[in-house]
């Protein structure tokens, strides 16, 4: 089964070889092409180009989605700060992204997180007092998934 990041991939390959605009997919799956920008920007995390990824969230940074949306886009967005290094930037989004992961009850999300919490304890950040806070947070909310 595909990742996330990886259907961003496979999503831009294919809107590319056939010479669509992400406007013209976006028409044909009935969705916005921010939400196209949205899903090939979590696979430029993937391919280690999260500056372009980067750039594609600041034009799509003022777009209204619904909250339980914003909690994903927060994680992705997260995850596009922790491949840059900038662990101070990629926690501040993943904690907005989490508590809104748990407003909504969304065990995906916070399993996403999970997963690059673990991803990141065999990097330099791994050791860092913050990752120790960003276990907790995940903790915390694990232990809520239980009452729902």
């Amino acid at each position: 089964m595909l990742n996330r990041n990886e259907f961003g991939e496979l999503v831009r390959a294919y809107r590319k070889q056939r010479g669509w605009t992400q406007q013209q997919l976006a028409e044909r799956w009935e969705h916005t092409q921010e939400y196209v920008s949205q899903v090939e920007a979590a696979g430029f995390t993937t391919l280690n180009r999260p500056q372009h990824a980067l750039e594609i969230y600041k034009n799509i940074d003022g777009i209204f989605r619904p909250m339980r949306n914003q909690g994903s886009y927060l994680i992705d967005k997260s995850q596009v700060y922790f491949h840059l290094g900038d662990f101070e930037r990629g926690l501040k989004f993943a904690t907005q992204g989490i508590h809104l992961a748990s407003i909504h009850r969304s065990r995906r999300q916070i399993a996403r997180l999970e997963t690059t919490y673990q991803r990141l304890l065999n990097t330099s950040v791994g050791k860092k007092q913050q990752m120790r806070d960003f276990q907790e947070l995940i903790v915390v909310n694990k232990s809520k998934q239980a009452d729902w």
